[in-house]
């Protein structure tokens, strides 16, 4: 006696049941219309990446056009730390910003900045500390203008330097100097001709009358920059803060 296994995915009916049961799956679409629809896609992102490859910045100050440039207050930081209670290094940062100078290639030294910075737009992440520490440290309601002026400008190579200049805060007028590293300069990208920045500066709170809270809050203030300048008739910056004093 001849016993037949019948497997339980095929259906008893021969092979006409199980060709019914393969042309009730829809068929695949074909390769080629899901890569058409990635032509554009792939397009845009070959031009992005090679506009990429070919928009390193231009490290030599010589390279940069002449003319007035304009702070781009949308890429553009300053930030502070300041120990606090010994443990951490407190960082706060200013929300309005704005800065300019005229430039010359030919005379990098002879480049004057002038900066303001809203007192009340310094930001902890915390509102109601940002309203006290504005006026518990910089008096921000009798001052409400930060402002730098430039006095001269020295270089250490052509990629560093000094950038001296006058700093007033909460109605005190003192010199400081800002360690300047010049990133380089960058043409018809995200709004015309550009010129970075990073600089650094230490400053003592209690030169400029803000010695409150001394017990927990550090006397020495850590200044960062980062700051990108664009040449006016490329890009219209953001206006400048109203002028106080």
């Amino acid at each position: 006696m001849v016993v037949r296994r019948r497997f339980p995915w095929r259906p008893a009916g021969s092979a006409r049941g199980h060709a019914s049961r393969r042309r009730t799956i829809a068929p695949r679409p074909p390769l080629r219309r899901g890569l058409r629809g990635l032509a554009p896609i792939s397009l845009i992102l070959g031009l992005v990446l090679a506009n990429a490859a070919c928009s390193a910045p231009n490290p030599d100050p010589a390279a940069a056009p002449g003319g007035h440039y304009e702070l781009d207050p949308a890429h553009a930081s300053v930030t502070a730390r300041v120990l606090h209670m010994g443990l951490s290094r407190y960082t706060l940062r200013f929300d309005k910003l704005a800065a300019s100078y005229d430039y010359d290639p030919a005379q990098p030294e002879a480049t004057r900045v002038t900066a303001t910075i809203e007192a009340r737009s310094l930001d902890t992440g915390d509102k109601a500390d940002s309203a006290r520490f504005s006026d518990l440290f910089l008096d921000a309601d009798a001052h409400p203008i930060i402002r730098f002026v430039s006095t001269g400008m020295t270089r250490s190579d052509p990629d560093h330097g000094k950038l001296d200049g006058l700093l007033t805060l909460a109605g005190v007028t003192r010199p400081i100097s800002l360690d300047v590293t010049y990133n380089g300069t960058e043409a018809e990208i995200v709004g015309g001709r550009r010129m970075g920045f990073s600089a650094r500066a230490t400053i003592r709170r209690s030169d400029f009358g803000a010695a409150p809270l001394r017990a927990f809050v550090g006397n020495e203030v850590d200044l960062d920059l980062e700051l990108e300048f664009v040449r006016r008739g490329d890009a219209a910056p953001a206006p400048a803060p109203v002028d106080g004093s």
